[in-house]
């Protein structure tokens, strides 16, 4: 629950395999991935590497509005 750590959850990012993690608390913050697959060529975490990147060089009021 993304709401225990005491954050503004207008900054906060939530991204998991496991949808259960934050659809019950906080599904607006949650980016549901694939799951890992154990191996090194894996590449779930970088395809959104440069929307994660623009994303954090703005200066958006509620991140909650751009994640989808």
């Amino acid at each position: 629950d993304l709401r225990l750590l005491g954050r503004d959850l207008r900054k906060t990012i939530i991204i998991d395999n496991l949808k259960e993690n934050f659809m019950s608390t906080t599904p607006d913050n949650g980016i549901h991935i694939n799951d890992f697959e154990g191996c090194f060529d894996d590449t779930e975490l970088p395809k959104y590497e440069k929307f994660l990147t623009k994303l954090a060089s703005r200066d958006e009021q509620d991140v909650r509005d751009v994640i989808f």
